[in-house]
C-alpha cells in the first residue's frame, strides 16, 4: 500500500528538516542537509551524476541571484531560475527517478486513483528558493493575521462548494489509513515548494517588474494565480479554474502578510479539508 525504503529516509528526511529550518538555522545547516540528500540519492540510484550537478548548479544560480548587485545579471539568473524550476517541478530530468510510494490507491469510491511520488527534484528546488530567493518572512500584524484567516476560510469554503456544485467532488468524510504519509508529503513536497515558487518567486518578481504602476500588486496576484491554475490543467478546465481562484487567494494572503508561511499553511489547509471531507482527488 505504501512503499517506504531506508534510502528514502536518508534522502528525504534531511530535505524536510531543511524546509522547516530555512529561516531559523544558519544557512550552512540546510546546505549540509541538501548535500546529504543529493549524495544519498546518487548512491541510492535515484539521481545520476549529471542530474546531481544540475541540482547543485540550480542552487548556485539561486545564490548568485540573491547576492549579485548587477541588475542585468539578476535578470538573467531569474530567467534561469524560472526555466530550471519548471524543468524540475515537471520532472523533465530523465536522470532522476522519483520513487513512487503510493500506487493507484482509491481514497474515495467515486474518485480517480491516486499515486504519490517522493519528488526530490521538486523538493530541492523548493529548499533553494526558500534559502536564497524568497524574501525572509516578516512579522505579521494582528490585523493582517485576522484578514488571512478570513480569506483562507472564505476561499476554502467557496471553492469546495463550487467544485461540488460543478460535479468535480462529492461530500465524502473519511479518515484514511494513509492520512499521515499523505499529509507529510503534501505539506512539504507540494505546499512548501509551490508557494515558494508561485508566491515567493513569481509574485515577487512580477511586483518588482510592474512596481512603477499603482496596482502592480494586483497584476502580480493575478499572474501568480493564473500560473498556479495552469499547472492543474491536466485535471481538466474546471479544476484549473478552481485552482486559479485558490492561487489568487493565496497570492492575496501573501501580499497582505509578506510571510511565506501563511500561503503555505493556507494551501495545506485547503488540501487537508478537501482530503478529509470530500472526494479525493476528484470524481472520475
Amino acid at each position: 500500500m505504501i512503499d517506504i525504503q531506508f534510502i528514502h529516509i536518508l534522502v528525504f528526511v534531511p530535505l524536510i528538516i531543511a524546509l522547516i529550518s530555512f529561516n531559523k538555522a544558519p544557512k550552512y545547516i540546510p546546505l549540509i542537509l541538501i548535500s546529504t540528500s543529493i549524495t544519498s540519492s546518487f548512491f541510492g540510484s535515484i539521481v545520476d551524476l549529471l542530474s546531481a550537478f544540475i541540482l547543485i548548479g540550480y542552487g548556485l544560480v539561486c545564490y548568485l541571484y540573491a547576492t549579485t548587485q548587477n541588475k542585468r545579471f539578476q535578470t538573467v539568473s531569474s530567467l534561469i531560475i524560472l526555466s530550471l524550476t519548471i524543468v524540475l517541478m515537471s520532472h523533465m530530468l530523465t536522470g532522476i527517478i522519483n520513487p513512487k510510494i503510493i500506487d493507484d490507491y482509491y481514497f474515495s469510491k467515486d474518485a480517480v486513483s491516486f499515486s504519490k511520488y517522493l519528488n526530490i527534484d521538486k523538493v530541492i528546488a523548493g529548499v533553494f528558493l526558500l534559502l536564497y530567493v524568497v524574501p525572509k518572512p516578516k512579522k505579521v500584524s494582528y490585523e493582517n493575521n485576522i484578514i488571512a484567516v478570513l480569506i483562507t476560510t472564505l476561499f476554502i469554503s467557496i471553492t469546495l462548494i463550487f467544485a461540488t456544485y460543478l460535479g468535480k467532488i462529492n461530500i465524502d468524510p473519511k479518515v484514511s489509513e494513509l492520512i499521515i504519509p499523505w499529509a507529510l508529503t503534501n505539506l512539504f513536497f507540494t505546499c512548501y515548494v509551490e508557494e515558494a515558487f508561485f508566491r515567493g518567486f513569481i509574485q515577487e518578481n512580477i511586483t518588482s517588474i510592474f512596481n512603477k504602476y499603482k496596482y502592480s500588486f494586483l497584476i502580480a496576484i493575478f499572474i501568480s494565480g493564473i500560473a498556479f491554475g495552469l499547472i492543474h490543467l491536466p485535471a481538466g478546465l474546471i479544476y484549473t479554474c478552481i485552482a486559479t481562484i485558490i492561487g489568487c487567494s493565496l497570492a492575496y494572503i501573501y501580499y497582505k502578510t509578506k510571510n511565506i508561511h501563511w500561503p503555505i499553511f493556507a494551501h495545506f489547509g485547503f488540501n487537508l479539508t478537501h482530503f478529509v471531507f470530500f472526494t479525493y482527488p476528484y470524481i472520475r
